[in-house]
């Protein structure tokens, strides 16, 4: 119910956001809905989702926007049972904070790392 009005909704914003040129905005609209997948336990959807927000948060330089895709994508692949894939993606997600100086961050990614069982 209330995931696929999210889902709904996001779709509505990010054509919008297309539409107007807001490359920020896009991310964070294909970010939202990838997590409303995992919520649903689309995991392979939410993955694709992930990617595309990925790509964009590097070809704007959003290193912060980069770590939480790819912390997002850890987990999905974690719920998926792609633990190797968990792994990578946490890595580069932990990097990117720490290219920051976002230590708090790194230290939140290794306790979602436990929580996912790596």
């Amino acid at each position: 119910g209330e995931c696929r009005k999210a889902i709904g909704l996001h779709e509505q914003v990010l054509e919008i956001a297309r539409r107007i040129g807001d490359v920020q905005g896009e991310g964070g609209y294909l970010g939202s809905m990838g997590t409303a997948y995992l919520q649903l336990g689309e995991y392979h959807k939410a993955i694709g989702l992930y990617e595309q927000r990925l790509e964009i948060a590097r070809r704007i330089g959003d290193v912060r926007g980069e770590g939480t895709a790819l912390s997002n994508m850890g987990v999905a692949c974690a719920l998926m049972g792609d633990k190797e894939r968990a792994a990578h993606a946490f890595a580069q997600c932990k990097a990117a904070f720490a290219r920051l100086g976002l230590h708090h961050m790194v230290s939140e990614t290794d306790k979602i790392m436990k929580e996912v069982d790596l």
